[in-house]
């Protein structure tokens, strides 16, 4: 009783504290929401800050049967009327998201507000209720020009029906760009109205509009025949067909579509005709032809096509796959044409028969090497082959054996495994080998002993290498893994001594503690095969179960090889700990050899991420053969402890520099340590000139080296100005003055008073890169996207006693614009003394 009480009471607390965070979390949302809200009141971009970012990111990651989704919509709600224009504009996108139609009395006015239009029937379409689309319906007549044409646009994307009669009126509209939409709303609807008021409206309107009429009708065909109305569709189809011009090609595909089982004829006249785009398009349509002796009909077609459209018409047999194009598709892959040749030996494997599989082996074994791998794949996919493979595998042709083998391999013809192991015995050496190579890919756990016995049999010594291969390979495929111990360990006690390392290696792959004993067991033995294959068995070993073992012999095993063997299998178990510590940490205070230490050391600061490994590395830096390894571990594992352990980490890097005089270890500490400030000291006084554009460019590496005038002339007579907008913690957004511009730059410049001559390092950081001068002089220039993070860009340079020109080209490729740069000693430490100006 008092056992169900201590449960139970354990059960409660489980569940008060899931809840309690559950609560916790929830609250925690909503706070956050109420705080970016807030700054919607009265948010301008030019500010800097993201609250557009910081809301999305909360929203977006919302579950789709997240509870917290009402009350989210019902701050959005409230916020809506208190928050400026652009704010408006951001809630209008969130409410896309989690919006219902609770929100829709709140957004439906701002439908006829010229700016936030867009954000609100953004916001309605994405509801996509019968509500949402009523809405925006009521106010279409209310609006014209734009605000109408992106109603017209959302309510078709919507498939708002009631929105059909008002299309049909504003067909007529003289603003080009409503009719437009309405005629493209008519054929995202469909139906039969639609095409009578398009087709009555063709003949009264100008020739854009009609071109666009024309676009609208096959969609409304398209529709037709998704709806089973054929012939509605076909007879729409027919008459844009006959009429030509940009269309014709969608109504061919249409009549395909429409009667495929009449349409032979028609493709085979478009193909024979002179417009090529309209033939190519035929020819691909062809395999949806159907019909008495269409193939002869495209068959014949075949022979007079030009070599450019025989390779598509080829693939179109192919994938017609019917058996009276066979002899034509076999004499193309005998073609001395490559291309024909090539799309032949493809085409082949959609067909099925002898003639077809004999051509595709014949051409795998002596054919040029593109067309050997073309005929592999045609083999690997030819419809009921299985049996010809077979019956080619027993082939005394070597070579023609060897392709259908692999053929039966990629073909995953399981139910020839006998046959394969039959050719496993063969007295050809190659045959053999390749079916044992089959049998790994083929044999499933039922086979896997008829496998197993090719290794006990000790004629198959010379075959021990290819069956512990496949082997491996089938063993993987037994699940649990806890049965693939079973036939190994059934087969160790008989198994002649040549085939037993064999079977103990394997044993890794299962991993249970009896396949374990069975390692153990083995490398106790006198003979050195066996014991050699526990070693790497044990260095396989899926579990932390072998660590010990492996501890041992790391320095005990009876060879190099094998020791380094047993190290790399204890570090991979640790490896794949979340928390390898302790691991790594054992096996350094147990191996001597200083080899070992070294590799122990290495890994310990590739992996780990503790404060106690940290301690243990320290612990050797004064070690004369060690101290340089322990360093550099000590300082991995510091990088990946900085963010969270600032100062922690700032002490343990003091004393690598203070403890180890080794310059790469030096360099190392101190290249962390710059970056634990590597959000201080940037320049934030910078006087600006631009944007530089150009139109005809779209790289911002184009961009970057094309030379603008604050390259070519003395900049202090240019119009410089302040640049006091976007200033960020260590960065400053060029977007808040130039607003979102892609593939452009920007010069910025700045003077430096320097107390003496001086080596320093100009550090930047940039979104998307910079180019570099101080004085005159190019100290960086290097395209390349770095992503806007500090210190990207270290560049050498020296400043002289005085004032010194620091001038930047910022160049924005897509996305966002933003730079930042400081000074700093040439090992990147801090540098005083400095003074800046902005002119």
């Amino acid at each position: 009783m008092k056992h169900l009480l201590r449960v139970l009471r354990s059960a409660i607390t489980v569940v008060l504290l899931v809840n309690g965070s559950a609560l916790a979390d929830e609250a925690d949302t909503l706070a956050r929401i109420d705080k970016q809200l807030a700054e919607l009141k009265t948010f301008q971009y030019e500010r800097g800050g993201d609250p557009l970012r910081d809301l999305e990111n909360t929203i977006f990651q919302l579950p789709a049967d997240s509870p917290l989704r009402a009350k989210i919509e019902d701050k959005l709600i409230e916020a809506l009327d208190q928050s400026n224009e652009i704010g408006r504009g951001i809630i209008c996108r969130q409410l896309r998201v989690v919006g219902t139609d609770k929100c829709i009395p709140a957004i439906a006015p701002l439908l006829t507000d010229p700016k936030l239009a867009d954000f609100a029937r953004y916001a309605l379409q994405g509801i996509g209720s019968d509500a949402a689309s009523k809405a925006m319906h009521e106010v279409l007549g209310k609006t014209s020009g734009t605000l109408q044409v992106g109603l017209i646009y959302s309510l078709a994307a919507c498939n708002y029906e009631p929105l059909r009669g008002d299309c049909i009126r504003l067909i007529q509209s003289e603003d080009s760009e409503v009719a437009t939409a309405a005629i493209r709303a008519l054929g995202k609807l469909g139906g039969v109205e639609s095409v009578k008021a398009l087709i009555s409206a063709k003949s009264k309107t100008n020739e854009q509009l009609a071109a666009d009429i024309d676009l609208a009708i096959v969609n409304c065909a398209d529709k037709l025949v998704r709806a089973g109305e054929r012939e509605k569709a076909k007879e729409l189809f027919a008459t844009l067909y006959k009429q030509g011009g940009p269309t014709r090609l969608a109504a061919l595909r249409g009549l395909v579509m429409a009667d495929p089982h009449q349409c032979a004829d028609l493709l085979a006249e478009a193909i024979r005709g002179q417009d090529r785009r309209l033939a190519m398009l035929a020819i691909s349509l062809t395999p949806q032809a159907t019909g008495n002796n269409v193939t002869e009909k495209f068959v014949a077609i075949l022979r007079d096509l030009p070599a450019e459209a025989k390779v598509p018409m080829l693939k179109a047999l192919g994938e017609r796959g019917d058996q009276g194009a066979t002899a034509a598709v076999i004499e193309a892959a005998n073609s001395d044409n490559a291309q024909i040749r090539l799309a032949g030996v493809e085409a082949l494997g959609g067909f099925s028969g002898m003639q077809a599989i004999d051509t595709l082996i014949e051409v795998a074994t002596n054919g040029d090497e593109p067309a050997q791998r073309v005929a592999r794949a045609s083999l690997a996919r030819i419809d009921s082959a299985d049996s010809r493979l077979a019956t080619i595998a027993q082939n005394s042709d070597e070579k023609r054996t060897l392709e259908a083998i692999q053929a039966l391999a990629s073909r995953k013809a399981g139910d020839q495994c006998e046959l394969l192991l039959q050719l496993a015995r063969d007295g050809n050496p190659i045959k053999r080998r390749a079916a044992i190579d089959a049998l790994g890919i083929l044999t499933d756990a039922k086979n896997v002993d008829s496998l197993l016995q090719l290794a006990l049999e000790k004629e198959r010594a010379d075959d021990l290498p290819a069956i512990e291969q496949s082997f491996g390979r089938v063993l993987l495929r037994i699940k649990p893994p806890a049965d693939r111990a079973r036939p190994i360990l059934d087969a160790l006690s008989r198994a002649p001594a040549g085939a037993r390392p064999l079977l103990i290696r394997q044993l890794a792959k299962a991993g249970t503690p009896d396949a374990l004993d069975a390692v153990r067991k083995a490398l106790q033995s006198s003979d050195s095969l066996l014991s050699d294959a526990a070693v790497f068995a044990l260095a396989n070993w899926p579990t932390a179960a072998a660590s010990d073992d492996l501890i041992k012999l790391i320095e005990t095993a009876r060879n190099a090889a094998l020791r380094k063997t047993a190290l790399d299998g204890y570090i991979q178990i640790a490896s794949d700990f979340d928390d390898p510590s302790a691991m790594f940490l054992d096996a350094l205070k147990r191996v001597s050899n200083v080899d070992n230490k070294r590799r122990v050391l290495n890994e310990i600061g590739l992996n780990c991420e503790s404060f106690e490994a940290v301690a243990a590395t320290q612990s050797l830096l004064e070690d004369p053969q060690l101290g340089s390894t322990a360093a550099i571990a000590t300082i991995r594992i510091a990088y990946k402890l900085r963010l969270s352990h600032k100062d922690e980490v700032r002490k343990i890097l003091e004393h690598v520099l203070a403890t180890v005089d080794d310059p790469d270890v030096q360099k190392r500490a101190q290249n962390v340590l710059n970056d634990l400030d590597k959000n201080e000291d940037h320049i934030m006084q910078w006087v600006v000139i631009g944007p530089f554009v150009d139109k005809t460019i779209e790289s911002g590496e184009q961009i970057y080296k094309q030379v603008y005038e604050p390259e070519q002339t003395d900049t202090s007579k240019l119009e410089w100005k302040p640049l006091e907008l976007g200033i960020g913690d260590w960065d400053i957004n060029l977007e808040a003055t130039y607003g979102p511009i892609d593939h452009c730059a920007a010069y910025v410049r700045t003077m430096i008073w320097s107390p003496v001559d001086q080596e320093v390092q100009i550090e930047g950081g940039c979104d998307d890169a910079l180019k570099m001068w101080v004085n005159g002089e190019i100290v960086f220039d290097d395209y390349s996207v770095r992503g806007g993070s500090p210190r990207k860009m270290l560049a050498p340079a020296r400043l002289r006693k005085g004032w010194n020109e620091l001038k930047l080209k910022a160049v924005d490729d897509e996305g966002g614009w933003a730079f930042g740069c400081r000074v700093r000693k040439p090992n990147g430490t801090k540098l005083d003394g400095l003074k800046y100006e902005a002119r």
